[in-house]
């Protein structure tokens, strides 16, 4: 099956030619994150974690983001008319998220390779996810606009919002109109997309409150869409560095100081990776027990 040309733009945008420049992406990811990151801790006054908030990070939001993640990845599952168990979709996230950090297109690739050894064609699975993305990117619009609005940005809310609402519609038709999926597939995924979008919402005010910022839950939401841009870039692997100077921007949009933005963003990732890491290493190990135990 062809691939629609929206897909195999996006594809030829964010695929390096060679793995040297995929490693040189990765260093150069890494640089300009420290880069943001000592900017933003030398450009905060007085800063004051407070770490119960970073606990609530650790504890709460590692395991909501990786089963909103999951419920993601089963969604696809019906999109693409194949049939796996939800336990199957979970690890597929886990695996997915840690292979976000590579520098190679890692998420994309472990989740397109889990729909197509359960049986849908490699083709079909990069538009279901190539079309999730989008979805991502049209709904995030959606909820920041309100904001843009209140930051007396009123025609350019008015304008982002109304064309997340047109995008996120037109897609979901093309897609149920070209492709054989019925209506409560494509809806129950949007619908998950946008769990997903305010989740970044929560985790990006939780990430503010731990270096002590007071900010409300539109600025937040605001903020967390420097997530999708960072993705929908494919700059560096994971937006290394990219999120974090997006959060600033975005912030400085909502009239909110874009060091603390950029801080948040920083201690948001810097926690969700280290738990994410010792989720995937449990998750490898439990694998590893199953295999020896079916060898034996």
């Amino acid at each position: 099956m062809a691939l629609p040309a929206p897909v195999n733009a996006f594809l030829a945008a964010t695929r390096s030619r060679s793995p040297r420049a995929r490693l040189v992406r990765g260093i150069l990811g890494f640089t300009v994150f420290v880069a943001v990151t000592w900017w933003a801790w030398t450009s905060v006054d007085g800063i004051e974690m407070e770490w119960g908030w970073v606990v609530v990070l650790f504890v709460v939001g590692v395991p909501l983001a990786l089963t909103i993640s999951a419920l993601e990845q089963h969604a696809s599952t019906w999109l693409a008319g194949v049939t796996v168990s939800f336990g199957s979709s979970f690890r597929t996230a886990v695996t997915a998220s840690a292979a976000n950090y590579l520098p190679i297109p890692g998420a994309a690739i472990v989740r397109i390779g889990a729909l197509s050894r359960a049986g849908a064609t490699t083709a079909y699975a990069t538009v279901v996810a190539v079309w999730l993305g989008l979805e991502w990117l049209a709904i995030t619009a959606v909820f920041v606009s309100p904001q843009l609005v209140v930051s007396d940005l009123v025609v350019v809310g008015a304008a982002v919002g109304a064309s997340g609402v047109f995008f996120t519609a037109g897609m979901a038709a093309w897609f149920k109109r070209r492709y054989p999926v019925g209506t409560g597939a494509v809806s129950a995924s949007l619908g998950i997309v946008s769990v997903r979008v305010l989740f970044n919402g929560f985790t990006a005010y939780v990430g503010l409150r731990a270096v002590g910022a007071t900010v409300s839950a539109g600025v937040a939401l605001l903020v967390s869409a420097s997530s999708v841009l960072a993705s929908a870039l494919g700059i560096f692997p994971g937006g290394l560095g990219v999120r974090e100077f997006f959060a600033g921007v975005l912030a400085s949009i909502g009239d909110f100081d874009p060091a603390t933005a950029a801080l948040g963003a920083v201690v948001t990732r810097a926690t969700m990776t280290v738990a994410l890491g010792i989720t995937f290493a449990w998750i490898a190990v439990v694998q590893r027990g199953h295999h020896r135990a079916g060898v034996e």
